[in-house]
């Protein structure tokens, strides 16, 4: 029996087997309740006995550039995509190593800016890291001659969302309300995922015709791809981790991992040191 532990929920749909098998373990009693309070001690029933804590939790939004770097280093990692505001949230609560995160202030229009949050610089540090390039996508050949989310609402076409909190759907509402356009327009807004690559399979797969997301997303899906900008993705780290972060700090500067964004990674760009 092991006490003292920090257990964290990952997301997804009831009974995914994806989900059970990035889990190490569940919590069987709830009673009448449908949700736990953070917080709350709880007991759970590990899937074994050989279930080993990570060297590193990193917790944050979704990203494959991150997990090739996790692959080069001989340590173990426990990864849970929760988006950049749980990644923000985790760091806080001291329950991650780092996060990544991409964060829009729709004010002063730059990313991952908490000059206004003095409780995150007084446990963690920004590190940049790279930029990716975010746009809308769409089947090839672009049926509904989509260019914007304005042509989204005004073409009627349907709109795969992404999870309240992560970096994408921040962007998506500032969009959204920049152009004064109401969420109910656009046909489908609820319909929500949490990764880039759900995004892609959505429109992929037929279920939806568009949805924003990386270009490497769309590569990937071969969809049409149509540019919105670039964004920062960056990295918060523990100050209290920084020293078992060091591996992962020097391989993300190295020329190394500046070649695999570049030969790699479509839309990726390193920041210059």
């Amino acid at each position: 029996e092991r006490s003292g532990m920090i257990a964290y929920p990952l997301l997804g749909d009831s009974g995914s087997v994806s989900r059970i098998m990035r889990s190490d373990g569940y919590i069987s009693e709830f009673g009448n309740r449908s949700y736990l309070n953070t917080g709350e001690t709880v007991q759970v029933t590990l899937f074994s006995d050989d279930v080993q804590l990570p060297d590193i939790i990193f917790i944050g939004s979704h990203d494959i550039a991150v997990e090739a770097i996790f692959r080069k280093l001989s340590v173990s990692v426990k990864v849970i995509n929760v988006g950049s505001t749980g990644g923000v949230n985790a760091i806080r609560r001291k329950e991650a190593d780092i996060a990544g995160v991409h964060i829009l202030n729709p004010d002063s229009m730059r990313y991952n800016d908490f000059s206004l949050d003095p409780g995150i610089g007084e446990v963690a540090e920004l590190v940049k890291g790279y930029t990716r390039e975010q746009g809308i996508l769409v089947r090839p050949g672009n049926p509904h001659k989509i260019r914007s989310l304005a042509d989204i609402a005004a073409s009627g076409a349907t709109f795969v969302n992404r999870n309240p909190g992560s970096g994408t759907r921040i962007m998506i509402d500032s969009i959204l309300s920049s152009a004064k356009i109401e969420p109910g327009q656009i046909k489908g807004f609820t319909y929500e995922v949490k990764t880039h690559y759900a995004v892609a399979n959505a429109i992929w797969s037929g279920r939806t015709d568009a949805g924003i997301a990386i270009r490497q997303a769309a590569v990937m899906y071969g969809l049409d791809f149509i540019s919105l900008g670039r964004e920062e993705y960056d990295f918060l780290v523990l100050k209290e981790s920084r020293d078992k972060l060091s591996g992962f700090l020097e391989t993300l500067k190295s020329r190394w991992f500046r070649d695999v964004l570049s030969k790699n990674f479509s839309g990726y760009e390193a920041i210059k040191p």
